[in-house]
């Protein structure tokens, strides 16, 4: 489970999202439309988590999001769009984050999420 999904249909921030997760440690394995997601050669479970963007052009409405979750990739949810009805959505569901992409301080905020997550996948409870 060394690896993370991006699902990102914009090349320059699935770069920026490639280059954080390389930086924490993982490969990462991407798919620009959720066609392409669902086409993927690697077996969903073979994921630490996936980094998923709201909208695809041919998934708009997170189902994206509503697919991985199914499959049991945690995930985390990155946007571009301000809504709060959508946020509020999202955090009714059973995703480790929602983050909005308006600022260059969310993807410090990812990329020290993705270490915190390996550190707390990591620790082992004394019994």
């Amino acid at each position: 489970m060394n690896k993370i999904l991006i699902v990102e249909d914009s090349l320059p921030i699935i770069q920026l999202h490639s280059f954080l997760v390389k930086k924490a440690g993982f490969e990462p394995v991407t798919a620009t439309t959720f066609e392409e997601l669902k086409n993927l050669k690697v077996a969903l479970n073979e994921f630490f988590c996936a980094i998923i963007d709201y909208s695809l052009p041919d998934a708009p409405d997170g189902e994206a999001i509503h697919y991985l979750l199914e499959n049991k990739v945690p995930g985390i949810v990155m946007t571009g769009m301000l809504d709060d009805d959508i946020r509020d959505k999202m955090l009714k569901l059973p995703i480790i984050d929602y983050i909005t992409k308006e600022s260059k301080q969310a993807y410090n905020y990812l990329h020290n999420l993705i270490l915190r997550l390996q550190k707390t996948k990591e620790l082992k409870c004394l019994s």
